[in-house]
């Protein structure tokens, strides 16, 4: 019997959350990298958003936040924004 592999989700930025993030200190910039990393083995672990952001999705890093989409037939994960929790959702 055969081990079956976990398919790993590609890990995209738009530009625009890729831009914002080089904002960040280092340290910050730091954690919001490694944490969006970690969606590549399990995107499902963020919070499903509702209302304005339905079919979004977030993970919690501190104080900041970034809001991403699953693509499950693409098998893509594609990070939308990020920024800090009393901005990120206007």
């Amino acid at each position: 019997m055969s081990k079956q592999r976990k398919r790993l989700y590609q890990i995209k930025w738009k530009e625009s959350a890729l831009k914002s993030t080089k904002k960040f200190p280092k340290d910050i910039r730091q954690k919001i990298v490694e944490t969006v990393e970690g969606l590549s083995e399990d995107p499902f672990l963020g919070d499903v958003l509702t209302g304005d952001l339905k079919g979004l999705r977030r993970v919690r890093i501190g104080d900041y936040r970034a809001i991403y989409l699953v693509d499950t037939a693409k098998v893509v994960a594609v990070i939308v924004k990020v920024g800090n929790r009393g901005d990120i959702y206007r």
